[in-house]
């Protein structure tokens, strides 16, 4: 009887044990459910929200302080100086005086574009890099229309 009770209280065990599982992935399958219903919502009632997220996230990604980053998001032109980084690049390129701004893309409506110094912000770092180069005596590569062999 004594084993027959130790076998029970570990059958017992087991079965608490997977009962708790089932119940996890329950809650985690509802979960993922009300995740995606809610994803819905949002893109359907507020369809700006996706692509101010990208941004939200690149504008941190890039070295713009969460108070910076808020103020983007909410189309408010924000001036700094400092630096930033560019992924394009993998250089960090500062500024002493510019301003940032978060436009929407005239052309697609749930879309926006951000400027720095009125211009895209992948433009002003292709501009920054140019200048450094420049200050380096390095002449930029001319961007060739076709591709020419010397058969």
């Amino acid at each position: 009887m004594i084993e027959e009770y130790k076998g029970l209280e570990t059958s017992k065990e087991k079965l608490s044990k997977e009962v708790s599982a089932l119940e996890a992935s329950k809650m985690s399958v509802a979960y993922d459910s009300d995740y995606a219903e809610y994803k819905a919502d949002i893109e359907k009632y507020f369809p700006d929200v996706p692509d101010l997220l990208i941004w939200a996230r690149y504008c941190k990604h890039i070295g713009f302080p969460d108070s910076f980053t808020q103020r983007i998001i909410a189309l408010q032109p924000v001036p700094f100086k400092g630096v930033l980084y560019s992924p394009e690049h993998s250089q960090k390129f500062s500024t002493e005086h510019s301003e940032a701004k978060l436009e929407r893309d005239p052309k697609e409506k749930h879309r926006f574009i951000l400027t720095i110094d009125g211009v895209s912000v992948f433009q002003w770092f292709r501009n920054k890099a140019k200048e450094l180069l420049a200050k380096l005596g390095i002449k930029p590569k001319e961007a060739t229309k076709g591709v020419s062999r010397g058969i």
